[in-house]
């Protein structure tokens, strides 16, 4: 079972870096705004911070864990 929850999570993963790279991080998009903020600015920041949980949670659903000595 946590094979298929880590190949969901990979395939999560991707999905996001493709999206991101081919829709959100388009050249010269300044707004909408979020406090004064530039969209570039606050959309990587959310994006960073989804693959940061993305990775946390595959560090625990790794399947292929070695045996502790």
């Amino acid at each position: 079972m946590k094979i298929l929850y880590w190949r969901m999570l990979v395939g999560a993963v991707v999905a996001v870096a493709l999206i991101s790279f081919l829709f959100v991080f388009q050249t010269e998009i300044t707004s909408p705004r979020l406090a004064g903020i530039p969209y570039i600015l606050w959309s990587s920041f959310l994006l960073t911070v989804l693959l940061v949980v993305m990775t946390y949670v595959g560090f625990r659903l790794f399947p292929y864990k070695e045996e502790q000595l």
